[in-house]
């Protein structure tokens, strides 16, 4: 059990770390020379079909198997919002995180083509405390890649704090 002190102090790094990505949100979206992107996926139970309204499978379909897919959403603030869907199948860890922030990179590139701007020079990415997905060296290491490969002068990724990680993400899709 946390302390009063504890929360507080809790509660104001959080706040801290909401202050950092709403200012770069706000770069992204005045087009400041920075692309601040969040993705957040939602996990296979979630999206399983059909949906039973006592929350439990019938008996009579016991033995037939429930599709499911993992959606994960990627939003590129002042650029374009991207949904992906993948089958169950697929594992959604640190390689399906880089496909997707590739496909909404290019989707940027494609639209600063069209709209005739600059690529952003300055990568931030914001994403769930998670090790499975984002917070692992897989990530790191492409993203060095692409600042190493002159795509980025910076790339940088913010993890969301522990117990606020789903919310950011609907937030900023409200906004």
């Amino acid at each position: 059990m946390k302390t009063a002190h504890e929360w507080r102090e809790h509660l104001r790094a959080q706040y801290h770390d909401r202050l950092l990505y709403w200012s770069l949100r706000a770069a992204s979206r005045m087009m400041l020379n920075v692309l601040c992107i969040i993705v957040d996926s939602m996990d296979k139970v979630k999206t399983a079909f059909p949906k039973y309204r006592q929350g439990r499978k019938p008996s009579y379909l016991e033995g037939l198997k429930r599709p499911k897919s993992i959606t994960s959403a990627v939003l590129c603030h002042g650029w374009c919002t991207c949904v992906y869907t993948a089958d169950e199948t697929l594992s959604h860890g640190a390689s399906a995180f880089c496909e997707i922030l590739c496909r909404a990179l290019d989707e940027v590139a494609r639209l600063c083509r069209l709209h005739n701007r600059a690529f952003p020079q300055h990568l931030v990415i914001q994403s769930d405390n998670t090790t499975a997905q984002a917070k692992n060296n897989v990530v790191s290491l492409f993203l060095a890649y692409l600042v190493a490969r002159g795509k980025f002068l910076t790339a940088t990724i913010n993890f969301l704090t522990v117990g606020h990680t789903h919310m950011r993400m609907l937030t900023a899709c409200l906004q």
